[in-house]
């Protein structure tokens, strides 16, 4: 008897990879995770090496497929999503050429940025690209690899990014998708292909990136090299997958302009969907991995990881003892500590910033006080994320887009009181999934459509996803968060200036060393 096809997920993270497969329903069969370190060895860097994140999906791989009962000819298509952003240079062999490529956090092609908003006409490229420029960009970080490592430059037949490594060891074949492209600097977001002008500004030649794909476009099949490695079937398909982010939208269904998107994880990121990228330099648009724009506004940095990694000793013990995640105890914690942090102001911006501010921004902790306690620190740490992505709503606003609620993605959804306060901050309901699969299912939904067993995506994911819990504002919460959100604005606004300052006292500190 016939069995119905399955779907595989990959989604390679900032922090971990996961892989899932899916039955046709887009219910997860199985699924395995594991964590790498993100490496920062300076001030504004972070970095991962390539044969890692290849290393772990093969691990993950094998695993699901062993501890599965399903046929392997039974996984009908793979789908590959990751963090975004990362060139990863590859010679005509298909040789790595590059170990420590800059990751979508880092910053350290600030001082590319800054020449090259003195010396072309900014807002010609934005109309271009539909992007101010900034450090995440791809095509700006192969500039800075261009001035700081020109052999490496010199000898890359192809750039690709963490996915498509993925997607090249396991086909053989250099591919770029629709969102992945957006994301470079280098695609003319109105013609939807390579800009000559854009490459001519940034001085990188057109030839060294791949052909762009559709996200649910077919690219190539399984190996039998690749078979060896990760037990997939040689001959399976592989489509060109997107971006992390998008393939998360798909999987969270948003599809449409009524829906918005609150993503919270190693970035906290708010999303739209609109037709047409919504042009203006505070804000950012990736082309979705199905038709249509993704404006966005974003803050790095996974600060409340970081809280529990450098200080949350007690919360990890308290967890251990009670079988529950360190986060819950934070969560509890920081619940019994009323709205605004008692004047507790939090500037999100551990790792910089891309559009609003300085690339060299950093953290600030501003109304400190001896009555303040370690859960007056998380609870700010939440709401200083959401006033930051505040801002960025309030520009989408301004532009016309108006959704009616927020879809809650990633690990803040898990979290009541995260929750409340992005209702309470946003002034609009927000709302928890049927599923938390994220990026992972996305990319196994354009593996359907690649394969055939789906005929378009937007429609499979609204059928997939349903709301199952909702989140609506509070009114005196959100009167306090309205005066507070006036302070971070002013707070944020003032302090720009000194962060470059202290960048330069750094860089000076840094020469000396």
């Amino acid at each position: 008897m016939a069995r119905e096809p399955h779907l595989l997920g990959i989604d390679v993270g900032t922090e971990g990879t996961k892989v899932a497969l899916f039955d046709i329903n887009g219910r997860v069969v199985k699924d395995a995770y594991e964590e790498y370190e993100l490496i920062c060895p300076r001030a504004g860097w972070a970095e991962q090496d390539p044969e890692k994140w290849w290393h772990v999906v093969s691990k993950n791989v094998k695993a699901v497929l062993a501890s599965s009962d399903l046929p392997v000819e039974e996984v009908r298509g793979v789908g590959v999503c990751g963090q975004m952003h990362a060139p990863v240079p590859i010679d005509k062999d298909g040789s790595l050429l590059y170990r420590s490529p800059s990751l979508w956090c880092d910053k350290r092609n600030a001082p590319q940025c800054e020449r090259l908003k003195s010396v072309v006409d900014e807002e010609q490229l934005i109309k271009i690209s539909a992007n101010p420029i900034t450090t995440p960009w791809t095509g700006i970080k192969i500039m800075w690899m261009k001035e700081n490592a020109f052999e490496i430059y010199r000898k890359a037949y192809k750039f690709l990014v963490p996915k498509d490594y993925i997607v090249y060891k396991l086909t053989g074949e250099v591919s770029i998708d629709w969102s992945e492209a957006s994301g470079t600097f280098l695609f003319d977001a109105e013609k939807e292909k390579w800009s000559d002008e854009l490459a001519g500004a940034l001085g990188i030649d057109l030839e060294k990136l791949p052909s762009i794909y559709a996200s649910h476009q077919v690219v190539g099949e399984i190996t039998s090299e690749a078979e060896k490695t990760t037990g997939l079937r040689s001959g399976t398909p592989v489509v060109s997958g997107g971006g992390d982010f998008l393939c998360t939208l798909l999987g969270a269904g948003v599809v449409s302009e009524d829906r918005a998107a609150d993503i919270s994880g190693t970035a906290s990121i708010v999303a739209f969907y609109s037709k047409k990228p919504l042009i203006d330099r505070r804000i950012m648009n990736l082309h979705h991995v199905v038709p249509g724009w993704i404006p966005f506004g974003i803050v790095e940095g996974g600060l409340l990881r970081w809280f529990k990694d450098e200080f949350g000793k007690s919360e990890r013990e308290e967890a251990a003892k009670r079988g529950l995640s360190p986060y819950k105890i934070m969560d509890e914690e920081a619940a019994k500590i009323p709205a605004g942090s008692d004047g507790l102001v939090l500037i999100p911006y551990f790792i910089g910033e891309r559009t609003m501010g300085s690339p060299y921004a950093r953290g600030v902790f501003f109304g400190l006080t001896l009555a303040h306690r370690r859960a007056h620190l998380i609870r700010a740490i939440m709401e200083g994320i959401t006033y930051a992505s505040m801002q960025s709503v309030e520009v989408v606003r301004q532009l016309g887009l108006r959704p009616d609620s927020f879809r809650l993605i990633g690990g803040g959804a898990v979290s009541p009181l995260w929750r409340q306060i992005k209702a309470d901050i946003y002034g609009l309901q927000t709302q928890v999934l049927s599923t938390y699969q994220g990026g992972v299912l996305g990319a196994a939904i354009l593996a359907g459509v690649g394969a055939g067993a789906f005929k378009d995506a937007s429609s499979v994911a609204n059928e997939m996803v349903s709301i199952v819990e909702s989140c609506n504002p509070i009114e005196k919460n959100c009167e306090t968060y309205h005066k507070l959100y006036k302070v971070y604005v002013q707070l944020h606004d003032s302090v720009q200036a000194l962060y470059d300052e202290l960048a330069k006292i750094q860089m000076q500190l840094e020469k000396r060393w």
